[in-house]
């Protein structure tokens, strides 16, 4: 299978994509799960099931936030380099 310019920018465009999706999903199950855990172990209100949550969805955009900037970061400097071609 030959690929091509676009074929790789499909692929990095996929994993970018999934990145970003187990980013944020991971850290929001974790959390889910250790609260689970300790609302029974500890007989704790449901009340750490949802604490967990909001820490899980916070930790996952602040995880897709990091991810985002760097990403963005090195499309600033891949357009410098391209600009800096033709100078």
């Amino acid at each position: 299978m030959k690929f091509d310019k676009d074929t790789a920018k499909s692929w990095r465009y996929l994993t970018l994509v999934s990145q970003l999706a187990i980013s944020m999903v991971t850290p929001v199950l974790l959390m889910i799960f250790v609260c689970t855990w300790l609302k029974n172990k500890y007989s704790l209100g449901n009340w750490i099931i949802i604490a967990g949550l909001l820490l899980g969805v916070g930790s996952g955009l602040s995880s897709v936030w990091t991810f985002l900037k760097s990403f963005l970061r090195e499309g600033q400097r891949q357009q410098q380099e391209y600009d800096n071609q033709f100078k």
